[in-house]
């Protein structure tokens, strides 16, 4: 019996993967069929910020953001009461 595996590596600045074709009977006959990884480079904004030493990335900032918006609005509502 052959079994079909796909297997997934998700890292922060890229995505690996491979297909692999187990057989359970014969792992000689087991193969690789397909196996590459996908890379997200950085900005050039955040290239300069790693050399810097400040490694603050797209999301941290956006939840830094977020969260001012956060603390505005309840102090917006706690103003109107």
């Amino acid at each position: 019996m052959k079994k079909n595996i796909l297997g997934l590596d998700l890292g922060t600045t890229s995505i690996g993967f491979a297909h692999i074709i187990e057989n359970e009977k014969d792992a000689s006959q087991s193969s690789i069929e397909k196996i590459g990884v996908r890379l997200n480079p950085l900005t050039t904004d955040e290239q300069t910020n790693f050399e810097k030493g400040k490694p603050v990335s797209v999301n941290a900032d956006r939840t830094l953001k977020r969260g001012a918006r956060r603390t505005l609005d309840r102090y917006q509502t706690v103003e109107k009461i």
